[in-house]
């Protein structure tokens, strides 16, 4: 079956047999009395299942959402759709010793599907018990089944949605995306738990949890950021923090029977019983990447049933399945009507081109193929025939046909065979005008193989036979074709096996019929009626033949036809002898359909919508051919698979097939309880952003130009360049002649105030013939430029670097610096990349059209190479050098303080490698207590956020009597240890690492969001001297303020950490619903009259706590790729709006312009409707 639509359909086209080939003028077969349409089947005592269950055999996955090892071997799998898989591997492998390295993450083997999808997708699976598995929704529901494949036998809906759930013996811990604990039990339901009541009690941050593991005999692991680890010995009710350092753990979980916290460069592991109970191991817990190679066995297909290239039989099925390799046999598949499928190779089938196929039998099935195969100008028909299920196969007949698309094949119970759009034995060429059946019967008298073919009588049929089939038993033949008398479409019925057929009349129950022959009222009289003929003209209403028809005899005698009727598809239900019994449309309009005998099933795809928005299939059954339905049990992941695509159906006696991946086995209504359905969604997103700030610029201003912008963009300042300290925004300039300028709007220095506009230098113009390579770099703090002469204008290895310039602006802690460095060392080789020069090797030109320079008419820009150093970083008073390049390896460091004073140290060695292999360390370093601490930023393989860092630390004093450490010089040691600054990115969480000052004290920033959960927390970590961090302060997030936020004063933009909050990572909305339109006047435009621009903030700028937070500032860009943006403070007294300057671009650089303004909130404002088209302007239930 293919799907239906409402569309009319068109009639099947079948070729005039009497045109081209003569009617048979065999005689009649009579009437049987009619008799009274039969009750709805009874299914007690039924040769098929009832009631039925469904089957689900989907293509094997491509990848693995969550997944885990099975004792023994093997793995549990759980896959996109909701999809629970198990692979058994080919051959097993022996199991790793208990606390061994994690075995290969491959899962390879032959793979099976759970029939009971989840109603929503699942996120991860925890084995309770070898008889309790928990699957976790996306929803946070938790699914509970008795095995891997199981059904549903409860589902658990938490107070909260979970981002993390473990479980052993008969409790539950489930991570909250607020870094909550819940814990479940059968006697108590779920209830919060506390990690760290201490804290909470002493005033310190609570931990956040980011992930839990449990063991037999209640035993359990928590880690939590600030990084550190909980234990449990009573199954979660109670927790201890571990005395452990922290090292850089990841993620806890069951490795061989044992606890493990996997940490970046070693793990942990807890034992209770042991002392000490926590030990350093170098194992690692299976990554939650998985390699799938699932092999999944073929699985029957309804297309292929409509393709008539397999058959139903009873509960078997048999299908012919295309060769992979040219030149192979087409295979045979077999098997269960629900699978698994086996395949062996059809022999004498090597040169098909086609096969078609029929198949019949109870124990043993008896299987007819005919190979369809050119010869010369010729279309062969080669009949193949096995009695014994495919096991032997040997040649019946070989025919001709003139087109494959007519050929259709049925098979009795005892090995008849009819086939349909093939011609006489004795026709051959033009004479091959297929007509009436074949039937092929085995004929014991020839002594070998091959069957008896005999024309079956027809008589007045008009047309190719079509949909051949037989009765149960085998003592009745059925076909569809029109009779030549008025080209209507008839019932053919033959009562002896298939050698004579006698048209029926189709007609509804009731209808006006033509007057009775002798013969009774369906028999055909012999003289053809000429009238409505060929060519007669329009045919007279009645039943078509069309694309999905089909004909399918049940075992209780009835007959059930798939009809069109006045353009819609209708189900007809005839008694053994062609009477119809009933005729009925689908429940649904355009609904499929699929029946055999009065049982039928009908599928409306993308009928309802579901939880979510997602459209489902709703799917029927009838047992009274369609006179009453009864809706099935919503199977949401089943009808969601069947509505995706256009599924074809069919069905026979044992049931149906939906498309390549559903079955259902048997009739009735299902037994079972009903499915697990997903909870109820959440209200959908309604359209949502904050109070309006509305802004004009001021009358008495003008656009200011600024030149040479030192950026790759438009050179508009965004939320990195804004709000910090008393600069409430900067940009920085590098002229042609190698200036190196700052320009900011500063506030005065009690940091209250109207700020000023103001150009301080950072590195002067080079001066004329010299050659330099200088390096400028964006800081979170401000700026940093960095430039060395070049000794006859090359950076010759093995030469001085000598007298190296610095300069810094950190508005952060509010200095501004300049220095030199005497000494460097020798340049190493990749210190300097040149700059391009023009052909000849002269310097670097101008471009065309830039603005003439200071200086000498004609004069070339100096050249000015790339330094490029390992390090050039702001901190808390000073600037850290590492003059040479990366790939030099040199650790030669300098860290320059304003007043001058020079440290020189050798920069710490990163491990090259943790537990997971090579490690990607980006280096950095801090002032920390007076102290200097190398960073080291560990990069993830898969680009996501830094979620571990290495923190290296001179040792303490030794104590008095002791070796003194090192002192500070090229062989001063580092301790290096390892530490967790966020939790990995997931599908619901998204993670933004940054650094930010509070006060004079530089630290890390951890946000993290789940929009989709209306959720988001920060933390502030400030560095430590020791190589550690101080008390963790919490952050506000935009979640935490309200519609007009409170403004920050200078005494909380003093007390508190900066928090830099980017509304959007990426394309993903962080905090949808909590931006601001910005609606802005320029009351002198270019055009003399006001323009409008409409803006929406897409950074904030924060300070203060989540219960007291406050705004610093905000920048805005407009709608869509208009190139506007806008700093907006928190006060809203003076913002700044900035636009790319027009004209002619700069010699280098970019050219800006800007115009102050004066803002307020107006929550009455109009919103434009253009602001509901941009992304995140829409909020989510919290």
């Amino acid at each position: 079956m293919t799907p239906t639509s409402s569309r009319p359909r068109a009639p099947l086209a079948l070729a005039s047999a009497c045109a081209l080939a003569g009617c048979s003028g065999a005689p009649a077969q009579p009437a049987r009395p009619a008799e009274p349409p039969s009750p709805a089947a009874d299914l007690s005592g039924a040769a098929y299942a009832s009631p039925a269950r469904w089957s689900y055999h989907p293509p094997a996955p491509e990848a693995a959402v969550a997944w885990a090892p099975l004792a023994g071997g093997g793995c549990v799998v759980v896959a996109q759709g909701g999809q629970r898989w198990t692979v058994t591997p080919e051959r097993q492998a022996a199991a790793p010793a208990p606390g061994a390295a994690a075995p290969a993450l491959r899962c390879a083997g032959q793979g099976r599907a759970s029939s009971a999808p989840a109603p929503e997708e699942l996120t991860a699976l925890v084995r309770r018990s070898p008889t309790s598995w928990m699957f976790v929704g996306a929803s946070g529901a938790i699914y509970e089944a008795s095995s891997p494949l199981g059904q549903f036998t409860r589902t658990l809906s938490p107070p909260e949605p979970l981002a993390d759930v473990a479980g052993a013996g008969g409790a539950l811990l489930g991570v909250t995306h607020g870094g909550g604990v819940l814990r479940w039990r059968e006697d108590l339901g779920w209830k919060p738990v506390q990690l760290d009541a201490a804290a909470a009690q002493a005033g310190r941050t609570p931990p956040r949890a980011l992930d839990v593991a449990m063991a037999e005999g209640g035993r359990a692991l928590a880690l939590a950021l600030p990084e550190s680890l909980f234990s449990s010995d009573d199954g979660g009710a109670t927790w201890s923090r571990a005395p452990l350092p922290a090292m850089g753990l990841s993620q806890v979980g069951v490795l061989g029977g044992e606890l493990l916290a996997e940490g970046l460069l070693a793990s942990a592991t807890w034992e209770p019983r042991r002392t000490p109970a926590f030990s350093r191991s170098a194992a690692a817990l299976p990554q939650a990447d998985v390699e799938l190679a699932i092999a999944v066995p073929r699985a029957p297909s309804a297309a292929a049933v409509s393709a008539g290239r397999a058959a139903i039989a009873g509960d078997r099925y048999v299908e012919v399945v295309h060769p992979d390799d040219a030149g192979a046999p087409w295979l045979l598949a077999s098997g269960p009507i629900d699978g698994p499928l086996r395949a062996a190779p059809l022999p004498g089938t090597a040169g098909c081109s086609s096969v078609k196929l029929g198949a019949s039998g109870a124990s043993v099935l008896k299987i007819v193929a005919v190979c369809v195969e050119p010869e010369d100008d010729h279309i062969l028909a080669r009949v193949l025939r096995s009695d014994d299920g495919g096991a032997s196969w040997s040649p019946g007949a070989t025919l001709e046909t003139p087109d494959v698309a007519h050929v259709s094949v049925a098979v009795s119970p005892e090995g008849a065979a009819l086939v349909t759009g093939v011609c006489k034995p004795a026709a051959r060429g033009s004479d091959c005008k297929p007509s009436a059946p074949l039937l092929l019967a085995q004929d014991a008298a020839r002594g070998d193989a091959r069957a008896a073919v005999v024309v079956a009588a027809a008589p007045t049929l008009n047309s190719i036979a079509a949909l051949p089939a037989f009765s149960a038993d085998g003592r009745s033949a059925y076909f569809l074709g029109y009779r030549g008398k008025d080209e209507r479409l008839a019932l053919f019925v033959s009562h002896d096996g298939g050698e004579t057929f006698a048209p029926r009349l189709l007609h509804a129950p009731g209808a006006a019929v033509p007057s009775s022959s002798p013969d009774g009222p369906e028999a055909e009289d012999e003289d053809e009626d000429t009238e409505g003929g060929p060519g007669g003209g329009a045919a007279p209403p009645g039943f078509e033949l069309v694309e999905e028809s089909a004909l399918r005899p049940a075992d209780d005698g009835a007959v059930g036809l798939l009809l069109a009727e006045a353009g819609a598809l209708v189900v007809v239900t005839t008694d053994d002898d062609g009477l119809v019994l009933s005729v009925a449309a689908p429940p649904a309009e355009g609904a499929m359909l699929a029946s055999v005998g009065r049982r039928v099933v009908a599928l409306a795809p993308e009928h309802r919508a579901q939880p979510g928005g997602d459209m489902a299939a709703a799917l029927w059954e009838s047992l009274d051919g369609g006179v009453s339905w009864a809706e099935l049990p919503d199977m949401p992941a089943i009808s969601s698979d069947l509505a995706e695509s256009d599924a074809a159906m069919a069905c026979g006696v044992g049931g149906c097939l939906f498309g390549d991946t559903v079955t259902r086995v048997g009739w009735g209504a299902a037994a079972e309880g009903a499915p697990a359905r997903a909870p109820a969604p959440a209200p959908r997103a309604q359209p949502a952003v904050r109070a309006p700030i509305v802004c004009e610029t001021l009358p008495s201003s003008k656009w200011t130009r600024i030149d040479h912008v030192d950026s790759s963009g438009l050179g508009l300042p965004d939320g990195d360049e804004a709000l910090r300290g008393r600069s409430v925004w900067s940009l920085l300039t590098r002229a042609p002649t190698g200036a190196v300028d700052v320009v900011s709007a500063l506030l005065p220095e009690s940091g209250a105030g109207e700020a000023r506009v103001v150009t301080r230098a950072l590195l002067p113009a080079v001066p004329a013939g010299a050659r330099v390579a200088t390096s400028v770099t964006a800081q979170m703090e401000g700026y940093a430029a960095a430039r060395v002469r070049l000794p006859g204008g090359v950076a010759r290895p093995g030469a001085p670097m000598r007298n190296v310039e610095l300069a810094w602006e950190n508005w952060m802690d509010g200095t501004s610096a300049r220095g030199v460095i005497a000494d460097a060392g020798p340049f190493e080789l990749g210190d300097v990349k040149p700059a391009p020069r023009a052909a000849g090797g002269a310097a670097r030109q101008p471009p065309a059209g830039a603005r003439p320079r200071p200086g000498a008419p004609g004069a070339a820009p100096p050249p000015e190479d790339l330094f490029d150093p390992a390090l050039l970083s702001v901190s808390v008073g000073g600037i850290f050098v590492r003059p040479h390049s990366g790939s030099a390896h040199s650790p030669l460091t300098f860290f320059y303080e304003p007043s001058g004073k020079l440290q020189r140290f050798d920069f710490p060695p990163w491990p090259a490698s943790g537990l997971h292999g090579s490690l990607d360390v980006r280096a950095d370093a801090v002032l920390a207590d007076g102290q200097p601490v190398g960073v080291g930023m560990v990069r993830q393989p898969s680009s996501g956020p830094v979620t571990a860092m290495l923190l290296a630390h001179r040792p303490a004093p030794a104590p008095s009597g002791a070796a003194p450490a090192p002192a500070p010089g090229s062989g001063a040691a580092w301790e290096i240890d390892a530490v967790t600054v966020a939790p990995p990115a997931d599908r619901d969480r998204l993670v933004h690492i940054d650094w930010t000052y509070a006060g004079k004290t530089i630290g890390v920033t951890t946000l993290v969001a789940a929009p989709a959960h209306a959720t988001a927390w920060a933390l502030f970590q400030p560095f430590r001297g020791d190589g550690t961090f101080g008390l963790a302060q919490p952050l506000p997030t935009p979640f935490d303020l309200g519609g007009v936020p409170r403004p920050c004063s200078a005494a909380d933009r003093a007390a508190t950490a900066r928090h830099e909050v980017p509304l959007f990572a990426g394309s993903e909305a962080l905090f949808p619903g909590t931006r601001h339109p910005v609606l802005v006047t320029d009351v002198a435009g270019p055009s003399g009259t006001p323009e409008a621009h409409v803006l929406l903030t897409s950074t904030a700028v924060l300070h203060g706590t989540p219960a007291a937070p406050c705004v610093a500032g905000w920048e805005a860009r407009a709608l869509g790729r208009a190139p506007i943006s806008a700093i907006v403070p928190g006060d809203l007294a003076q913002a700044w709006l900035f636009r790319p300057a027009a004209g002619p671009s700069p010699a280098n650089g970019t050219a800006i312009e800007l115009r102050p303004m004066t803002c307020r909130f107006d929550p009455g404002a109009k919103v434009p409707e253009s602001v509901w088209n941009e992304p995140a302007t829409a909020r989510v239930a919290r």
